[in-house]
Parts: structure tokens; sequence; C-alpha cells
């Protein structure tokens, strides 16, 4: 009975621990930084607000599909209207000075990592159902 009780212990204890632990690391570093932090108790809060969260109404694979297909309509209409020198021009939502600093901030780089964040989503969409 004993050689059990440790075990049962630990795997209740552990997650109230990790939390704890957790929450005061964040403390730490927030103080090295000059700051305030969050509460002790901040990871337990994270997770019961996490915990609270539902959804009512997650898109099936056919919406999902009609969703994506629109986007790449659009897509393919914007892509049709731009030539090759375009697509490296900077995005709209770019300063000229943060451009300069920073090319890689084009309309083509844009395309690229909005469509790989949305596709991210839909494929945690698709893992809740």
């Amino acid at each position: 009975m004993n050689g059990l009780l440790v075990p049962v212990l630990l795997i209740l204890f552990a997650p109230l621990l990790g939390g704890l632990v957790y929450g005061f690391e964040r403390i730490i570093r927030a103080r090295m930084q000059r700051r305030t932090g969050p509460p002790l108790l901040q990871p337990f809060y994270d997770f019961l607000k996490l915990a609270d969260k539902t959804t009512d109404q997650i898109p099936t694979i056919p919406e999902l599909r009609s969703y994506w297909m629109k986007q790449c309509e659009i897509l393919q209409e914007k892509i049709n209207q731009l030539n090759a020198e375009q697509w490296f021009e900077k995005h709209t939502a770019v300063s000229s000075e943060d451009f300069i600093k920073e090319p890689h901030r084009n309309k083509l780089n844009i395309i690229i990592t909005r469509t790989s964040h949305l596709q991210y989503h839909i494929g945690q969409l698709r893992l809740l159902k």
C-alpha cells in the first residue's frame, strides 16, 4: 500500500506544484525586468479561463472546404492582377522606413504567411471535431 501511495500523490500534486513553480518563475522574470508581474496563481487562472471556453458552432468539412475555395478564388484574382515586380513591393501595412530595414516584408511574403496561418487554424478546427 505504501509503495503505491507515493506515485499516486505525485500524480495528484504534480500539476499543482508545476503551476506554482511556473507562476513563481513568471514573477521572478518580471521582477528581473523591473515589472510587478502576474499573481502567483496566474497559471491556474489561465487554465480555468481556457477550460471555460466553448465553441457553439464548429464548421463542417464541406463548410471548411467552401471557405477555403472562396479564399483560393480571391487569392487567384489578386495573383492574376500583379506582375512579378509588384510582388516584391512593400506591403500596404509596412512603412517605407521599415521596408528599407526589412525588405522581406513584401506582398509575396504576406500572402505566404497568411495562407499558412489560415491552414494552421483550419487544422485546429478539424482536430476539435
